[in-house]
């Protein structure tokens, strides 16, 4: 377990007491006997006559640690925390332990949920690494720059949670500008991969690009091997923004770019500074589980979600007894909830419906254990529901699901998701007049760019509105662009369901030779993704004169079956009773 040191310019020399009760905090710790660590340093702070102040914020900061990490007790911790702040500002101490404490109290805040506490706190520590202050004349340069990008990071995250995602980028910028010239090259390049991060966050994909141009430079300009862990990083970005935006073809290449490097990190002796190399391996696994999934390769897509699942639990062994691995806890919670999150939208593309509420359950359960952690993930859980309940045909819970998600989302992309299933599902059951349909997508067309992934998405809403106005030549147009750029960014599923709907146009133009051809070819791509729901439409559309129970085959028959008795019911109410703690 790491133990925060007070280290001053003259010595002070602890009592035999406090050493042996220091010692024995360390034992205990090693033989993880947590509550006994605890005892030891509580008989330090509570000495009567106390110890040196120095001696009582050294014990005062170490009890913080063994109560956030081994009780509940946050409360105490906070208690702790700001006492050791207190004792240690009138202090000739170094400013590392400073620095430390403020960063445990941050955290201590965030367990609490008190976030206008933690940009307080993260203030102060940035008046005292920015000051030129006489105790802590012994912190070189690049020990203020280090701590300064940390409670940097900090606020940034602060305010991501709040769903300020351009002011965190903003200030991100602001901090590139502050400590360029100031830093060692790689300090620099992380704090590149910062703003292109936040970047991709605030969903500016053409500044992105930009970013990823001004990351490249730097990286090739300090090659060696204490930088493979800031490449393997870039190159992870990289794939997010070529998922984001629908560059199937590049989104592989940066991915096995990403796992040399990730591969030579691991070979080489270099200790990963910022991101443990099995954190950037989980990361990699997940992106190519949905590169899989996209294509439709559902079998090499389990392979790596299992992967992923199997080195989160290794890790977590191994938090469970270090202290060091425990202080990335949360960045490993969010992976398995991302991770899971994946696994449902694979379930729901197959059809797999159990499977689908069973994981849907489970990261209700995590949303509900870890708040503090995964604060605004539960619109996430919401729009899941929501989407099970379409597929279901519950049209109303689906609804209500979605409403859920755009109130309790702070991020745009998820909020607009969520907006564009609930038009689709109004449009798909008349329950919107053409006007206020119409309304609903000019709304949604400044959220949805040319360049994004889900773009072609928001144009099957356009197209829906078309038909719906009777306006043949421009829904065909629009259907038109949605299959080229589907086609374009490797989204089969929409282009499948583009193909239905270009189908819908010929038959209304009297073109029932070139519809069958289309339709086959919906069937056919559908099937190779086996997405059952939109092989179900496809199905329904090509045989619409025909009873259902004559179109579909047994399997399909059977999931309909299933899904029409609203097994989803059940689960659908445990899931609603977790979550209903968390509805603000």
């Amino acid at each position: 377990m790491e133990w925060v040191t007070v280290t001053t310019s003259a010595s002070v020399e602890k009592p035999e007491e406090v050493v042996a009760l220091f010692h024995l905090t360390r034992d205990f710790a090693a033989k993880h006997l947590p509550l006994q660590a605890i005892k030891c340093l509580e008989a330090v702070v509570g000495a009567q006559p106390p110890f040196l102040p120095q001696i009582e914020a050294e014990a005062r900061a170490n009890l913080a640690i063994f109560l956030l990490r081994y009780t509940h007790n946050a409360r105490e911790a906070k208690v702790h925390l700001e006492q050791a702040l207190r004792t240690a500002e009138d202090l000739p101490v170094s400013l590392t332990f400073v620095c430390k404490v403020i960063s445990l109290l941050i955290a201590c805040l965030g367990k609490l949920q008190s976030p206008v506490q933690q940009k307080q706190v993260l203030a102060k520590g940035l008046d005292l690494v920015r000051a030129d202050q006489l105790q802590f004349e012994g912190a070189t340069e690049g020990e203020k720059t280090r701590w300064y990008l940390v409670f940097q990071a900090h606020l940034a995250q602060i305010l991501v949670d709040e769903g300020d995602k351009q002011a965190a980028l903003e200030m991100a910028r602001e901090s590139k500008k502050e400590i360029k010239g100031r830093c060692a090259p790689l300090v620099q390049i992380q704090t590149e991969l910062t703003v292109l991060q936040l970047t991709l966050v605030a969903q500016d994909y053409h500044r992105a690009a930009e970013q990823l141009d001004i990351c490249e430079e730097a990286l090739k300009m300090c090659d060696t091997q204490d930088a493979l862990e800031s490449w393997a990083y870039f190159h992870l970005l990289h794939s997010l923004y070529n998922l984001r935006v629908g560059k199937h073809v590049d989104l592989k290449k940066s991915l096995g770019c990403a796992q040399k490097k990730i591969y030579a990190l691991r070979q080489s002796q270099v200790v990963a500074k910022l991101i443990p190399p099995d954190f950037l391996e989980v990361l990699h696994c997940l992106l190519v589980s949905i590169y899989f999934r996209l294509s439709g390769d559902f079998r090499d897509e389990k392979s790596k979600v299992l992967e992923a699942h199997s080195m989160i639990k290794k890790r977590s062994v191994l938090m469970s007894s270090n202290y060091n691995d425990a202080v990335s806890k949360p960045f490993y919670i969010t992976l398995t909830f991302l991770v899971v999150e994946s696994e449902i939208i694979s379930s729901l593309t197959r059809g797999n419906i159990k499977e689908a509420m069973s994981n849907i359950m489970r990261i209700a359960n995590m949303v509900h254990r870890y708040p503090e952690t995964l604060v605004g993930l539960e619109s996430s859980v919401y729009l899941l529901m929501g989407s099970v309940n379409i597929l279901c045909g519950n049209h109303g819970s689906a609804e209500k699901h979605m409403k859920l998600a755009l109130d309790s989302s702070s991020d745009d992309y998820q909020s607009n998701l969520a907006k564009l299933q609930m038009c689709l599902i109004c449009l798909e059951n008349d329950m919107l007049s053409t006007s206020e349909a119409a309304d609903r997508i000019q709304e949604l067309s400044v959220s949805f760019k040319e360049e994004e992934r889900g773009y072609p998405a928001f144009l099957l809403c356009e197209v829906a509105l078309a038909l719906a106005q009777e306006d043949v030549g421009g829904a065909k147009k629009i259907v038109q662009d949605l299959i080229a750029r589907a086609n374009h960014k490797g989204d089969r599923q929409l282009l499948a369901l583009g193909l239905v709907e270009y189908a819908k146009v010929l038959v209304l133009e009297g073109d029932t030779t070139l519809s069958k051809q289309v339709v086959d070819s919906a069937k056919g791509l559908a099937t190779h993704l086996q997405h059952l729901p939109t092989l179900l439409h496809v199905l329904t559309f090509s045989n619409q004169n025909m009873r259902q129970e004559e179109v579909l085959p047994i399997v399909l028959q059977k999931w309909k079956k299933t899904v029409a008795t609203g097994i989803t019911n059940i689960a659908e109410t445990k899931c609603d009773e977790i979550m209903q703690g968390l509805v603000k």
